[in-house]
């Protein structure tokens, strides 16, 4: 990995990567740095701005984490997985309905994954409230479609 950003600084990806690799490790301010440099490239890749989201909301940052994953939907509203952290994110905060809209979206966007639909149901039930932010970072092999 080393080798490959001394030999192509100007690759996004390999710092992606490298941030995904830190958030692994639970090294969040080495991951954001990994991810700003990587954002400095290309500042509106979706995917980027995706693993920002992850690490924010890793650290326990919902805020931070809620603005990366929303610019995602901003740089491409079909983008389901942004849609379903948001909907985590609302849960953490207990805004079930704010919740609810977002794992419906979600759903709509990609029907074939089950985890979406039993989001929904499990928000709009009033009493379940999952702990904190559930977001664990990807692996350094996972890229968001």
């Amino acid at each position: 990995m080393r080798q490959s950003l001394y030999e192509h600084p100007e690759n996004g990806f390999d710092y992606s990567q490298q941030a995904k690799i830190y958030c692994s490790m639970k090294k969040p301010a080495q991951a954001r740095e990994a991810i700003a440099k990587a954002m400095r490239i290309q500042p509106y890749q979706p995917d980027f701005l995706f693993v920002q989201g992850v690490i924010e909301a890793a650290d326990g940052n919902a805020d931070a984490a809620l603005r990366a994953f929303e610019e995602v939907t901003s740089v491409n509203p079909k983008e389901a997985d942004a849609y379903f952290e948001i909907g985590k994110i609302w849960m953490s905060k207990n805004n079930r309905n704010r919740a609810v809209d977002a794992f419906r979206k979600a759903a709509k966007l990609a029907p074939a994954d089950s985890e979406y639909p039993q989001a929904v149901a499990q928000a709009a039930k009033p009493s379940q409230y999952p702990s904190p932010l559930t977001s664990a970072c990807p692996s350094p092999g996972r890229v968001p479609p």
